[in-house]
């Protein structure tokens, strides 16, 4: 019983990191290309 435990936790801590990286990675892209339309129609 304790050992599930541990691992259900070490497991949501995994998804959490997983969940943050690619979101963090996800609005870096939307931002990437909104910089990328601005700077194609300001030239």
């Amino acid at each position: 019983m304790l050992l599930s435990v541990k691992l259900r936790g070490q497991y949501l801590s995994y998804l959490h990191l997983c969940r943050a990286i690619f979101h963090d990675s996800f609005v870096n892209g939307i931002r990437l290309s909104f910089f990328n339309k601005l700077n194609t129609c300001c030239r």
